[in-house]
């Protein structure tokens, strides 16, 4: 707060200018302008709300999703693909024909989802 004036027989009054630039200061200035305190204030609070939103088990880091998801998605491929051998060895008189044929339709239907994947990123 700026310094106040006091004069004898007078009343005590504050340098308008000081005042100014001391609630500038403290609250960012009425021309929608923020000061650096305002902004380093603000920083300091978003991350402690994330910070605090992490221990909580509500927000979790991107490259901790990224990494589930990438296993979760290497795993259900190589369990698709695994189908046809499967298949095979619980029921041996499947003709080769049919098990091309789930293998191809598989194989269809990894490649479209990873093409709309594709799509999604170029769009994003």
């Amino acid at each position: 707060m700026p310094k106040l004036t006091v004069g004898v027989d007078e009343p005590s009054q504050h340098d308008l200018e000081s005042v100014r630039i001391w609630l500038e200061q403290r609250n960012g200035n009425q021309t929608g302008q923020v000061t650096p305190l305002t902004r380093h204030r603000e920083a300091q609070a978003a991350l402690a709300e994330l910070q605090l939103g992490e221990r909580r088990g509500e927000l979790v880091r991107a490259a901790d999703v990224e990494r589930v998801w990438t296993e979760t998605v290497i795993t259900l491929r190589t369990k698709l693909l695994a189908v046809p051998s499967k298949l095979k060895l619980q029921e041996p008189d499947v003709p080769h024909r049919m098990l091309a044929a789930v293998d191809t339709l598989i194989n269809a239907a990894l490649e479209e989802i990873a093409d709309a994947g594709a799509v999604d990123r170029a769009s994003a």
